[in-house]
């Protein structure tokens, strides 16, 4: 599910709640904590409060996250926008810690044609960009690991994309294809059918990925 950030309201969690298995993802890249980057992209507060205000964004992901405990809620951030200073940056490296996304990429910011920010100096150089979406994935990759963790010994559903080897390889139900965490079962030891869901218990855990053996 892709909510409309604006929209986000108790409908949708009652919504939610009729579908157990939905994942939410939030679209607008949380880039900027500070309320000032309200002003600075001279957007419409109303269309940018989820991104830009981590005191509603927080509120939203309590209020999502006690409604449905098992819901697993992704996001990507931008870094380097212009007029990011060392403070913002830190808070917002800050910000990912207490609130511990399930899945979260990151991006450095680059001019796109036809948007505002186009018209702003690119004020950040590409090295310090690259910089502080390696600290971002950093603390991410941590973050992983630790929930990967919590996952040992549980029993998921999911579903086998293809066989590299010795292992196939797939994917919870909270995953997707490609870009997500992989469940990898030993095809040694174990056999699953391809294209097809499979009760996995994870066994061992590392930063991203997940070793499993069918129950």
């Amino acid at each position: 599910m892709f909510p409309i950030p604006v929209k986000l309201v108790s409908t949708r969690l009652e919504e939610i709640l009729m579908y157990p298995d939905t994942e939410v993802i939030f679209p607008n890249p949380v880039s900027l904590v500070k309320t000032v980057f309200i002003e600075i992209s001279k957007f419409p507060p109303i269309e940018l409060i989820l991104s830009n205000s981590a005191m509603l964004a927080n509120k939203l992901l309590k209020e999502f996250r006690l409604a449905v405990p098992n819901m697993a809620i992704r996001t990507t951030l931008i870094v380097g926008y212009p007029g990011e200073t060392d403070a913002i940056f830190e808070e917002l490296k800050q910000w990912v810690i207490d609130t511990r996304f399930d899945r979260l990429g990151a991006f450095a910011y680059s001019h796109e044609e036809n948007t505002h920010a186009a018209s702003l100096v690119d004020d950040v150089p590409e090295a310090t960009k690259e910089q502080r979406v390696s600290e971002i994935m950093e603390i991410q990759s941590q973050i992983s690991f630790e929930l990967n963790q919590e996952k040992i010994g549980h029993t998921y559903k999911c579903i086998f994309d293809r066989k590299e080897g010795n292992y196939f390889f797939g994917r919870t139900e909270f995953d997707s294809a490609d870009v997500d965490n992989d469940v990898i079962v030993d095809a040694s030891k174990h056999y699953v059918q391809i294209g097809q869901f499979v009760d996995i218990k994870i066994t061992s855990a590392g930063d991203f990925d997940l070793n499993g053996e069918p129950v």
